[in-house]
């Protein structure tokens, strides 16, 4: 069985979108592999993630220090410095990389921070003019209607899955999870179905955050490409964020994507894979939780 690989790029700050991309455009075309980027759309308000953090008295230990992590400008952005939507230049711009064959962009929610801290409280009359403000706002920018969206930090709420599904929408991307899926809030409900293709693979960050180093890292991935290849595995997608580390490490995604083509790996975009049409196994949800999926 031939296994295909996935790499999604979530751009979610401003400096992602304006510094992060060039680096991610080149680093796909010298490697010769497709990147799906995942856009948000809406403002670009970063900094405001610090009302959460304190809040709710998060803790920095699960993730790698917002300074590391982005650009010193998106720690204030919302805050200090205002916020920013792309407007008609860089529209311009999106739309020029979006020639480019290695190249393929979804919605990433709208207005990043605001879904993320509270779209799951959403009711059905707000969650249905934020897709309604995705569409619109991709649109503008690409002349197509969306095809995909990636719901922001993997927060979906009840309406959510029935209004994709009665859109324009194919597929999403809005789990953690082993492998794609046909999800539906029940099994009587066949026409509100959507093609879930989810992150399968841990972040680099996330094995950083374990303490290993460069080396261990692209050991880790060499011995778990091997194992899901062994065991016929069909879909992989690895997930990262454009400011993070296509610009810092991106010495380790070229030695990951050495691997892609050692194991004679297929790399596609998550259109290329969606059209395959291979059969998807049916889930049914009862609960939903950030970042991963309870089956029934």
């Amino acid at each position: 069985m031939e296994t295909n690989f996935c790499y999604r790029v979530d751009i979610d700050t401003w400096e992602g979108l304006h510094k992060g991309l060039p680096k991610c455009i080149k680093i796909a075309n010298e490697n010769a592999i497709p990147f799906t980027y995942y856009l948000s759309l809406g403002k670009y308000a970063t900094g405001r993630n610090l009302f959460r953090i304190i809040k709710e008295k998060e803790t920095i230990i699960k993730k790698i220090p917002a300074w590391k992590r982005n650009h010193w400008k998106d720690l204030f952005r919302g805050i200090l410095l205002p916020p920013k939507s792309i407007g008609t230049n860089l529209a311009e711009k999106l739309q020029e990389y979006a020639s480019d064959k290695n190249t393929e962009f979804h919605p990433h929610g709208y207005n990043h921070v605001f879904w993320a801290n509270n779209f799951k409280n959403f009711d059905l009359k707000l969650t249905s003019t934020y897709i309604e403000n995705i569409i619109q706002e991709y649109m503008q920018i690409f002349g197509k209607e969306p095809i995909a969206n990636a719901a922001p930090n993997f927060v979906v709420n009840p309406f959510y899955l029935e209004l994709l599904s009665s859109k324009c929408f194919k597929f999403a991307s809005d789990f953690i999870y082993h492998s794609p899926f046909l999800l539906s809030k029940t099994s009587s409900k066949e026409q509100n179905s959507i093609v879930q293709l989810p992150v399968t693979e841990q972040t680099i960050e996330s094995l950083i955050l374990q303490g290993k180093s460069g080396m261990e890292i692209v050991d880790f991935y060499n011995k778990r490409f091997q194992r899901l290849i062994d065991e016929g595995v069909s879909y992989i997608c690895m997930y990262a964020h454009a400011i993070y580390e296509p610009v810092k490490l991106s010495s380790i995604i070229d030695k990951i994507f050495e691997l892609v083509v050692k194991y004679d790996m297929k790399a596609l975009t998550h259109s290329e894979y969606y059209n395959k049409k291979e059969e998807y196994p049916k889930k049914i949800i009862k609960e939903v939780v950030q970042g991963e999926l309870k089956d029934e």
